[in-house]
Formats: C-alpha cells, structure tokens, sequence
C-alpha cells in the first residue's frame, strides 16, 4: 500500500513525491495497512475476492492534506496489488483537517488519563537495541517527533 501510494504522489505531483521519499525523514503522511480477511501463507497473504479492505491515509502536513484533497477527487478505479486488483467502491474522510493550532487549543478530554493496551508483543527501538517495555518516553516519543515537525 505505502508504495502504491507513492506512485500516486509521483505521477499526480512529482515535486511532492521526491519531498515525501527522498527528502524528509519524517514523513508527512501516515498510511495503514491493509485491513480485511485474507488467507495466511507464509511471508505473502492471500486476498478473498468476495471481501471488502480497508486502508487510511494521514497527512501531517497542509501540503499533503491539500494534495489528498485533490486527489480523491481523481481517485483512480483500483488498486493492483502485485497483480491483485481491488477495486475502489467508496472512499470517505474519517475526520475533517484540524490544524495543530486547533489540536493545540481544543477542549481536553474528559478523562484525563489515557489507557494503552498493546494485543501483540511490541517492542521500541532504543539506541540501535529492541526494547520490550512500552515506557512513556518510547510510545509518544515519534508522536512529539512529528508534532513538532509540522505544527508550523
């Protein structure tokens, strides 16, 4: 999915493109894998033709959020996956573009504490080494990372 949609960055603005592959290291783009049934087999996996999948894509940038923006207006039919076309039935924004001014100044939440759970065994990189223990500094480190990359 993160290659395909980097082709689709390159060919709709190649300027953009060389921006997010080459010339960040934070990239300004979230993007989920894809979500739905498929078979398991070994490192590959195999889509269920009768099956809906589900991705996400976040831009962390105004750049890239105004490109999402026109580019969902074009959105191509589907996707071909190494030779396993989705087609594209709908699309939807999940949450309308905040601004991190908006983030910044919302309301907090009610509760004021936050409950973590991790369902699969996690691990953090620290100093070149993997790290099993879910501490503070680890979990929200790449999150302080990016905020203040693109808050501006």
């Amino acid at each position: 999915m993160h290659a395909w949609f980097l082709g689709q960055v390159q060919q709709t603005d190649p300027d953009l493109s060389k921006l997010l592959h080459d010339e960040q290291s934070e990239k300004a783009f979230t993007i989920s894998g894809l979500e739905g049934d498929w078979l398991p087999g070994g490192k590959e996996f195999q889509l269920l033709g009768d099956r809906i999948y589900r991705w996400y894509v976040t831009g962390l940038s105004k750049r890239v959020v105004q490109w999402l923006s026109q580019w969902l207006q074009n959105l191509p039919q589907e996707i071909d996956l190494r030779n396993a076309p989705l087609l594209i039935r709908s699309w939807d924004i999940a949450l309308a573009p905040t601004t991190y001014q908006q983030l910044l100044t919302a309301e907090p939440p009610l509760s004021p504490t936050l409950k973590l759970s991790f369902v699969t065994p996690t691990s953090f990189r620290s100093k070149g080494h993997h790290f099993p223990l879910p501490v503070p500094e680890n979990v929200f480190h790449s999150y302080l990372r990016r905020w203040n990359n693109f808050r501006v």
